[in-house]
């Protein structure tokens, strides 16, 4: 699955004790942002995540096109960068129906299997 051009980056490579001020304000000199979410490490991993949202898809992009791999400013390691998908809601999507009951009983000869 290719995911779009979006507002929404993925970041891998963040300090593990980095706050979500000190990524806020790390990104933030790359545009205004909307929103920062630091992410769980993964279990093994040296190394922290987080989810950056800009105000302006453009400089979500010139962020992705230009710091992928490379440091950026008030970092000391390399990140690697993606597009994040769009915000999913708990509960909802196609999958969310999957194995739900009807909410009516079928109608015809009962509610019975047999």
């Amino acid at each position: 699955q290719v995911i779009e051009e979006t507002d929404r980056l993925f970041i891998q490579g963040v300090p593990m004790d980095a706050t979500e001020e000190r990524l806020r304000e790390v990104f933030s000199q790359y545009g205004p942002l909307t929103s920062v979410q630091k992410l769980p490490p993964a279990p093994g991993v040296s190394y922290a995540s987080c989810l950056v949202q800009f105000q302006i898809q453009s400089q979500a992009k010139w962020l992705h096109d230009n710091v992928n791999h490379n440091i950026p400013l008030g970092l000391e390691a390399p990140v690697a960068i993606s597009y994040a998908g769009p915000v999913v809601q708990q509960g909802t999507g196609p999958a969310a129906e999957y194995g739900k009951a009807p909410a009516e009983a079928p109608t015809g000869r009962g509610s019975t299997p047999y």
